[in-house]
């Protein structure tokens, strides 16, 4: 299956710095520009692991956007099981239902999803 990681918790960090950026420096947008822009990182990396896991092969780092079940880095079963270690990982839920094929077929729709959502 796939490891999992301590779910939230690097989240939790990232959302705490966001705030005691934007503290230090109410009148800067750009400070929470930046650390929104740290928080997206955050997640697409997370995303990036957690797809390493579940595809079992490095290369999907390598093909963010490349559709990633014509890789045959994905199936039916691999995308069930990403869908449950997004659950773990995030505590999002995404039913397989809810979001064509289309717009999670690759890492970097896969992250995006994961943020709108987190």
């Amino acid at each position: 299956m796939f490891r999992r990681r301590n779910a939230g918790k690097a989240g939790d960090r990232t959302d705490e710095a966001a705030r005691k950026a934007a503290a230090s420096n109410p009148e800067g947008g750009a400070t929470r520009e930046a650390a929104a822009s740290g928080a997206e990182d955050d997640v697409r990396s997370r995303v990036l692991d957690l797809l390493e896991d579940v595809c079992g092969d490095p290369a999907v780092r390598d093909h963010v956007d490349d559709d990633l079940f014509e890789l045959g880095l994905l199936d039916s079963m691999a995308a069930i099981e990403l869908l449950v270690g997004i659950e773990d990982e995030f505590g999002v839920s995404i039913a397989p239902t809810e979001v064509p094929r289309d717009e999670m077929n690759t890492a970097n729709k896969i992250a995006d999803q994961v943020s709108r959502r987190v």
